[in-house]
């Protein structure tokens, strides 16, 4: 199984978590297919918070991202255009099922030095350890 820390600002962490953002939008591709995403929360707590599973990843056209995530993605068109300045495309993560944890995880529990500038790869005792740790469900996509 893939998995990732990303980092994610707290206002877009509190909606993914809440169940009403379910579509991620980033610049690149990750180069592995992830089964599941970790939230790292800046900008805020500064802990991982929660953690979700990946439906799917989808990279295509700024015009067809758009009309793909608008509503889904929680974000205005405003910042779309201002995100993806200069970009011909985007990738979308389809988010599904999450949970929140009881008690946020720092980054140094699981031997991160410094919060992902997007994202890292974790490796799988890190991944096995952030998903026994006390959650509570929060979402279905």
């Amino acid at each position: 199984m893939a998995c990732a820390l990303y980092s994610i600002k707290k206002e877009y962490s509190t909606l993914i978590l809440s169940g009403v953002k379910s579509i991620e939008f980033r610049k690149y591709p990750a180069s592995r297919q992830l089964d599941k995403l970790y939230i790292y929360e800046s900008r805020g707590l500064g802990k991982i918070v929660g953690e979700v599973f990946v439906e799917k990843t989808v990279t295509c056209p700024l015009e067809y991202a758009w009309k793909l995530g608008a509503k889904r993605g929680c974000i205005s068109k405003q910042y779309f255009e201002s995100y993806y300045s200069g970009k011909s495309s985007a990738t979308l993560i389809y988010l599904g099922e999450c949970s929140s944890y009881e008690t946020p995880i720092s980054l140094k529990e699981i031997g991160v030095s410094r919060p992902p500038q997007s994202f890292c790869y974790l490796t799988d005792l890190q991944c096995s350890y952030l998903s026994s740790q006390p959650q509570r469900p929060v979402c279905k996509a």
